[in-house]
């Protein structure tokens, strides 16, 4: 694919810094011998969703560090440059892909709700807290945000 007008302007990623080495892995029965052989893999990445490494926080890290790299504004890109100019109103769908090593891709089609909603009030507490969640249920839709 060729894209005239179309480049990249920065590039970021995220890794975990604890590795677990191959033998180790291979050892405890979580890594293939063959495969272990086949590679020649030493060690890979180990993530640790307690220490705030969720894949979703790693995608946020990569996202700020290629934004870094680009030297902009996470303000002045993606959903929130469309939503200030008016180009993005309630109801309107998107489509977000995204690409990632050895040409894995992901897609997902969202729809705007409103602008998010406003932080919960300090002193609350709970990980169920109904006032946190976005009712897509709602016909006013006073949670506001994607769904």
């Amino acid at each position: 694919m060729k894209w005239d007008s179309l480049y990249i302007e920065g590039f970021g990623s995220y890794l975990p810094e604890e590795r677990e080495f191959a033998a180790e892995m291979v050892a405890a029965g979580r890594y293939s011998q063959v495969e272990h052989r086949k590679t020649g893999q030493v060690s890979a990445a180990v993530a640790r969703p307690e220490r705030g490494e969720s894949a979703p926080e790693m995608a946020v890290g990569a996202g700020r560090a290629a934004l870094a790299d680009a030297g902009t504004d996470p303000a002045d890109v993606g959903l929130d440059l469309l939503r200030r100019s008016g180009a993005l109103t309630p109801g309107d769908r998107l489509l977000l892909t995204g690409i990632g090593v050895g040409f894995t891709w992901g897609c997902a089609v969202v729809e705007y709700t409103g602008a998010p909603a406003p932080a919960p009030a300090t002193g609350t507490t709970g990980t169920n807290n109904t006032n946190n969640t976005n009712n897509t249920n709602d016909p006013n839709n006073t949670k506001g945000g994607v769904r």
